[in-house]
């Protein structure tokens, strides 16, 4: 799963891609340089800027970013078993938010 943050518009907008991958959870901010620092305001569409440059982002926004596709339950069932394997590995906070890391894109999709 990828989640493009569109930041060449006046309010951030996120929208998901590749959906049906569970083997990956990553966000690509779109329209900045490579040098860019990641604000909060930068990902606050998509969750919370953590200390370490992560976002946490809810299980339910994830939801909402897949659309459609998480009224499935094949996909529910896939979902669920890839946030407890996240979860094993520690990229699950307290409050059950996924961790993922943020990528720098130039290029506006």
């Amino acid at each position: 799963m990828r989640v493009l943050v569109n930041l060449n518009r006046r309010s951030p907008t996120a929208t998901m891609t590749a959906t049906d991958d569970f083997g990956s959870f990553g966000i690509e901010l779109i329209g900045v340089s490579a040098g860019h620092r990641v604000t909060a305001s930068d990902v606050a569409c998509v969750g919370v800027l953590d200390s370490s440059g992560d976002v946490l982002v809810t299980v339910a926004r994830i939801g909402e970013l897949a659309g459609d596709r998480s009224r499935d339950p094949d996909w529910t069932r896939r979902f669920g078993e890839m946030v407890e394997w996240a979860a094993r590995r520690g990229w699950v906070d307290e409050s059950g938010r996924l961790r993922a890391h943020v990528e720098l894109s130039e290029v506006a999709r």
